[in-house]
């Protein structure tokens, strides 16, 4: 399964192409690329922090926010309509290793999981006990944490992280480091899909994972 997760890097959004010398000079805005083609169009509410993260905390960069994330079945159609306009519209911007403009997915929240009790369902779907929520990264300064939200720490460096609105969750996603475990992120899939029919989305590799087949292999789809 290693076309699954990792295939993207935690990067600042802005990439500068090279300068030609190391003089202080002006900076033609149309040579400032994007290093990613997608970013979500909503974030959470932000909660003012009390502590600096520890080496136990998750913590997000803005532009990471939501990019490898949880849907419910019935926005199939929805996000592949995404998919398929983010695949035409990042060739169209593409430019060496960078992209001069940035698709903004705007998609309508609802519940990914609808539970009486959302985090002590996902508890012992996990095996895995509800950990603090996230720090959120912007201009590589901590802005907050995220209000009512919450993660998991699911080992091989992957972890699942969200917030709770409306008596569930409308936001569930992964955050996936360098070297990681991706059979981590697998299970937990695999898991939450039959338990929920959750779909899981890589906005940054247009891949969808739709479902496991009746012999246990994931089901996936590309625009």
């Amino acid at each position: 399964m290693k076309w699954f997760f990792g295939l993207f890097s935690k990067s600042d959004r802005l990439a500068p192409e090279p300068a030609k010398s190391s003089r202080v000079q002006p900076m033609n805005p149309s040579k400032i690329l994007f290093s990613v083609p997608t970013l979500a169009g909503d974030i959470a509410n932000l909660e003012p922090i009390d502590r600096p993260p520890t080496r136990g905390d998750v913590v997000i960069s803005e532009d990471d926010w939501s990019q490898l994330e949880f849907y419910p079945q019935s926005a199939l159609t929805t996000v592949q309509g995404h998919l398929t306009e983010l695949k035409t519209f990042a060739e169209a911007n593409r430019k060496g290793s960078g992209w001069r403009k940035v698709y903004v997915r705007k998609i309508e929240r609802s519940l990914v999981i609808t539970a009486a009790d959302p985090i002590r369902h996902l508890e012992k779907l996990l095996g895995v006990k509800a950990g603090a929520p996230p720090f959120i990264i912007a201009s590589s300064a901590i802005a907050g944490r995220i209000g009512n939200g919450f993660s998991f720490d699911l080992g091989g460096n992957t972890q699942l992280y969200g917030y709770l609105a409306n008596n569930g969750i409308p936001v569930l996603a992964a955050s996936v480091g360098a070297k990681a475990d991706n059979m981590k992120l697998a299970t937990a899939f695999m898991r939450l899909h039959q338990s929920d029919k959750v779909m899981l989305v890589d906005w940054r590799a247009q891949l969808l994972l739709v479902g496991v087949s009746p012999d246990g292999n994931i089901q996936t789809w590309r625009p």
